[in-house]
């Protein structure tokens, strides 16, 4: 497994682009609030592998989409990306993903 270490939204989207480039969700504080959690929705908390890359958005398998947003939006540490989803700067609903890179499962596209 290949270290992975973003510092920034050119970083996470160059990261995207990567052959294996995973994400899982940790947080989800939007979908939490509506009702779905890792019990009930396990295939929008699992790992997703990148389906499709376009310059404003990326789709994952499951067919979960990412559309991105202002670099004000996210927070980086290393391997996990915060995304402030209250859009406000205040962060108080977000989405956390915990990024690595696994062996491409060329199945799923």
């Amino acid at each position: 497994m290949n270290d992975v270490n973003i510092r920034s939204l050119a970083d996470f989207k160059r990261f995207l682009a990567r052959p294996g480039a995973t994400i899982e969700t940790l947080r989800n504080n939007v979908m939490t609030r509506n009702g779905r959690t890792p019990e009930t929705r396990p295939q929008d908390f699992g790992a997703h592998q990148v389906k499709k890359l376009q310059t404003n958005a990326v789709q994952f398998t499951g067919d979960n989409w990412l559309w991105f947003g202002k670099a004000a939006e996210y927070r980086f540490a290393g391997d996990v990306v915060t995304i402030d989803a209250s859009k406000d700067g205040s962060f108080k609903d977000v989405i956390e993903y915990k990024l690595s890179i696994q062996p491409a499962d060329y199945g799923l596209l």
